[in-house]
């Protein structure tokens, strides 16, 4: 019996010990203020409409060159960084088309491409849809910068991947430091 009791007491005494000192223990906190806190979030609504006639010259008419419209929107997020050091951009935007004359002799450079193809266009038309334009992830440290992922020209570029109302996107990464 006695070392029933005494196995008790120790026991007692090893939960009383670790209950007593688990308010001493030390454990990182996670932060993300400057994550979240340094974060923005913007975007915008845009309405295109174009219409353009010409002559025909041969039946001495005008005729429609250009005639549609579209609605843009664009959502664009940027983090701030983690730990002063990793943050994430993140943005998107749609193309609703509203209307298109097919006597139109060109396509909707506001909207999507149906072919869905950069090499391989079809020219059967154009469509609604929605894209990413930017996906990276970022780092700083001290005079040091790098941006990867799916990132936009910035600044002065010779770069010009596509033509519509948002810059265009390629598959890269940008880094800069200075001494």
């Amino acid at each position: 019996m006695r070392t029933f009791s005494g196995k008790r007491s120790a026991l007692a005494l090893a939960i009383a010990g670790v209950t007593a000192m688990s308010g001493l223990v030390v454990t990182p906190e996670a932060k993300a203020a400057g994550f979240i806190d340094d974060s923005t979030l913007t975007g915008g609504i845009y309405y295109w409409q174009r219409e353009r006639d010409r002559k025909d010259v041969t039946e001495d008419k005008y005729k429609t060159n250009l005639s549609h419209s579209t609605w843009n929107a664009n959502l664009d997020f940027q983090s701030g960084y983690a730990a002063d050091m990793f943050g994430l951009d993140i943005a998107a935007f749609t193309a609703i088309e509203m209307a298109e004359n097919g006597d139109s002799a060109h396509p909707n450079e506001i909207a999507f491409s149906s072919s869905n193809k950069a090499y391989k266009e079809d020219w059967s038309g154009d469509k609604s849809g929605i894209s990413l334009y930017k996906a990276a992830a970022k780092f700083k440290y001290g005079p040091v910068w790098a941006r990867g992922g799916y990132i936009q020209p910035t600044g002065q570029t010779l770069l010009a991947p596509h033509w519509s109302f948002m810059p265009g996107t390629y598959q890269g990464g940008r880094s800069r430091g200075e001494l």
